[in-house]
């Protein structure tokens, strides 16, 4: 996998790079899923192994949509009070 994305990325085929990388190989680097799902899955991977994590693309989502804020807001409530 790594090969061929490395040979899309020098072809600058961003869309073939998304291509090489299944859900599955995904879902080892980051957790998905709805965003009402989200603080349980957070706690179910990292409970135990981390004390803090951090969402790198929430900023962004509610930079882009304001009100996304507040549903950012619920997922970390549910991962601060379970």
């Amino acid at each position: 996998t790594t090969d061929r994305i490395r040979e899309r990325q020098r072809a600058r085929d961003l869309a073939g790079m998304a291509a090489e990388v299944s859900d599955e190989l995904l879902d080892h680097f980051v957790v998905t899923g709805p965003r009402s799902e989200l603080a349980d899955k957070i706690l179910e991977r990292y409970q135990g192994l981390a004390t803090r994590v951090v969402s790198y693309f929430g900023g962004l989502d509610w930079t882009n949509d304001p009100s996304a804020l507040n549903a950012w807001a619920d997922v970390a409530r549910g991962v601060t009070n379970p």
